[in-house]
């Protein structure tokens, strides 16, 4: 399945039974806020999605303009 930003996702990695997911992100981290959306393609059937935002001790790497950029 392409899309115009050029990622792929290949039809083997989609699971189609899955109807709940939970995920813990770190929102700080600009590659874990770029994984989220590649991660929900892999599962077209989803219900259910649980998001914990986990802080970051870090620097953090995303800045107010990167979020007018999320898909």
């Amino acid at each position: 399945m392409a899309r115009e930003d050029g990622i792929n996702v290949q039809q083997s990695a989609m699971v189609q039974s899955l109807r709940t997911l939970a995920l813990k992100v770190q929102f700080g981290v600009e590659m874990q806020v770029k994984l989220v959306p590649l991660l929900l393609r892999c599962f077209p059937c989803l219900e259910t999605l649980y998001v914990m935002s986990v802080p970051f001790d870090g620097p953090v790497d995303v800045g107010v303009e990167f979020w007018d950029h999320v898909d």
